[in-house]
């Protein structure tokens, strides 16, 4: 059990320090630790610990262990929901809402999170505590659950494309200070601020220019073109403000995560005013800033698997370089002969790094195989061929086949090549990569033309608003600290 809390302190903690580690520590040892909290916390840590640790415990894979733990956590919550402390609850739903184990239950992961958020809402959370009667320490605590709460309903807006749920007009709360860490490291606490800073950036900038109801404005090349500048812009100041201390950790894990979410970020909202225009001008329109993203997307990776092991990253690395690959591949055709070799180079380092991830990610390895088989038909290189939808899913799946086979139960080793990789569902039917992107109809148009042909006005129309390349977490839900066919981060 100690293995796996120190997993979760040293593995996810770093990132969301909900924690108070200390005092958590003290009373695990005297036997005082709220049930709930201490099984969501070995919950994640089974989600995030080395093989031999869960073999340890008897399980023969990560989902079997990180199942168990969930289940027993649930159990917990239906049974002291009325006598558990609410901050022990806060918590322990924030954790939980990192299983992705039942896609179609009503107590999904979007459930426990915005139990969460509702919860810290009904006891004051989100307002300041300045003039508040409880302890100094429940205040600095209440000050960083909230806080996280806030960087992960962002992440998940611009991850997923659903609403943000905390709407800052509504909060008054304090900003973080390095006073309200004082049990984790200066890096923790330095990267907690800045996400916070730059998520809060992020979201004035999309309710300013890339919102549904902002959208319909920029019809216009000329308005389109300076929302696009003002979008890099105001990033890149956030950018260039960064403290002289993460300029010195360029190569620290933390900071190379920091720097991935500001291009994520920036390929996010630029191609939410992307796809609002039709196909047919897609392709004609300036892709630099986008490009140069997903380039540096693809650099930050190279850099992470080259001095870090990919247990120290969230699966928010598996969906941005998703994201920075499908902008590559569609920026291919405009590209002279150089430019194109560059962009092969990307690609394939895209496809070692996300051979890394999977060891903890299963998603990495289903977007290695669509990729491997993408390139396996195109002989290597993108190209206008059209590759045709596979007989078996020649009609669209309906929405509940879609949730059923975002979690699919391997049942057999998964091949190197996509065509002979297989994938069984409840339904009982086999699927080869195609599905992945099938059961998934987000992606840029010109994707979706060169590839699968399905109607992408009619998926607009539909309401499936999200930037189209960027759901490779719709397929799994982006939890970041998932790491099995339950768990997604």
């Amino acid at each position: 059990m100690r293995r796996l809390i120190d997993v979760f302190f040293e593995r996810f903690h770093v990132y969301f320090p909900i924690l108070h580690k200390f005092k958590f520590l003290s009373s695990v040892e005297d036997g005082s630790v709220s049930m709930i909290l201490l099984r969501s916390v070995l919950f994640v840590g089974s989600t995030q610990c080395d093989p031999e640790i869960y073999h340890l415990l008897g399980f023969s894979s990560r989902s079997d262990a990180g199942d168990h733990f969930f289940g027993l956590a649930k159990n917990s919550f239906d049974a002291g929901i009325s006598t558990t402390d609410r901050t022990d609850m806060i918590q322990s739903c924030f954790l939980l809402h990192y299983w992705w184990g039942q896609p179609t239950a009503f107590q999904d992961s979007l459930w426990w999170f915005m139990v969460a958020i509702r919860s810290a809402q009904c006891i004051g959370m989100h307002k300041t505590t300045r003039y508040s009667a409880i302890s100094r320490d429940l205040q600095t605590l209440w000050r960083r659950i909230w806080w996280c709460l806030y960087i992960r309903d962002r992440q998940i807006a611009f991850a997923l494309g659903v609403p943000m749920v905390i709407n800052e007009l509504d909060c008054n709360i304090e900003s973080l200070t390095t006073d309200d860490f004082p049990d984790v490291s200066l890096e923790t606490a330095s990267y907690v601020m800045e996400q916070i800073q730059l998520n809060r950036t992020a979201s004035q900038v999309f309710f300013r220019h890339c919102s549904p109801a902002r959208l319909p404005l920029y019809a216009s090349a000329d308005t389109r073109r300076r929302a696009k500048q003002e979008i890099s812009t105001t990033l890149r100041a956030w950018h260039e403000g960064l403290p002289r201390r993460f300029q010195k950790e360029r190569g620290h894990h933390l900071y190379l995560t920091l720097e991935m979410c500001y291009y994520f970020l920036e390929i996010s909202l630029q191609q939410r005013l992307q796809s609002h225009i039709g196909e047919s001008d897609m392709a004609h329109q300036d892709q630099n800033p986008v490009l140069e993203a997903a380039n540096s997307i693809t650099r930050l990776a190279e850099d992470a698997m080259m001095y870090w092991s990919p247990d120290y990253f969230p699966m928010m690395w598996v969906t941005a370089l998703f994201a920075a690959m499908n902008i590559q591949f569609v920026s291919y055709r405009t590209l002279n002969e150089q430019g194109r070799e560059t962009i092969l180079a990307k690609l394939r380092t895209s496809l070692i790094a996300l051979k890394q991830f999977e060891e903890y990610y299963i998603l990495a390895r289903w977007l290695r195989i669509l990729w491997n088989d993408i390139f396996d038909r195109w002989g290597g290189k993108p190209t206008n061929q059209r590759i045709m939808t596979p007989p078996h899913l020649s009609t669209r799946l309906s929405p509940t086949d879609e949730c059923q086979i975002q979690n699919p139960v391997v049942t057999q080793p998964l091949a190197d090549s996509g065509p002979t990789s297989q994938y069984s569902q409840a339904g009982g039917l086999d699927y080869g990569s195609e599905w992945l992107l099938e059961a998934n109809p987000y992606l840029t148009a010109d994707w979706s033309n060169l590839v699968f042909p399905w109607n992408y006005e009619a998926d607009l129309a539909m309401g499936l608003t999200t930037p189209h390349f960027l759901d490779s977490e719709g397929l799994q839900f982006p939890a970041d600290s998932g790491r099995d066919r339950h768990h997604a981060h």
